[in-house]
């Protein structure tokens, strides 16, 4: 690998071993991400599927994106917050907006706190949304990670992976301080 610019030449870390090459030589998943990748794996990349969380754990979120490859979207820290209180008045279909565009630019995407806008709507809206969500064909993959609405998902089990907690990294105090914002 050459840089250019002032001192060009070989990085002095680079073997000729490509980055993420090396990176997933070095690193094994913990065994709750390899479960969900082997998984993921066999589903089609235009099915959305959930993840479904047993408590909101924004760390673990992240690493999924990062495996996955995926463009991570936090929706309520992007779209909601520049609204202000106006943020509930937002429609359902903006969740769609969002990731048709993200879409559109070539990327799947793990949706990241949509939860936020489905808990200001009521439980009808959101099993619908989360229906049509699910049956809809999307040009690239969508994954929806769930901590407060996995119940109300529509019965279709094999988009619908769920993580329990006795699989997953203890949560350290920094990180849930780090949730609340």
């Amino acid at each position: 690998m050459v840089r250019s610019g002032v001192g060009s030449g070989p990085l002095p870390w680079d073997d000729g071993i490509r980055v993420q090459e090396a990176r997933d030589f070095i690193m094994t998943p913990p065994s709750w991400l390899a479960r969900f990748m082997d998984w993921l794996a066999a589903r089609p990349t235009g099915q959305a599927v959930a993840v479904c969380f047993p408590s909101y754990r924004p760390d673990l979120v992240t690493d999924l994106a990062m495996a996955t490859g995926l463009k991570l979207l936090d929706f309520r820290q992007s779209v909601m917050r520049p609204m202000g209180w106006n943020a509930g008045q937002l429609p359902l279909s903006s969740l769609n907006e969002t990731v048709n565009a993200i879409h559109a630019a070539g990327q799947g995407v793990v949706l990241h706190n949509a939860e936020a806008l489905l808990a200001v709507n009521d439980a009808g809206s959101r099993r619908r949304w989360l229906a049509e969500a699910m049956d809809h064909a999307w040009p690239q993959r969508l994954i929806l990670p769930m901590a407060l609405f996995g119940h109300e998902l529509p019965d279709k089990p094999a988009a619908i992976h769920t993580l329990a907690a006795a699989e997953l990294p203890a949560e350290s105090l920094l990180t849930r301080l780090g949730s609340l914002s």
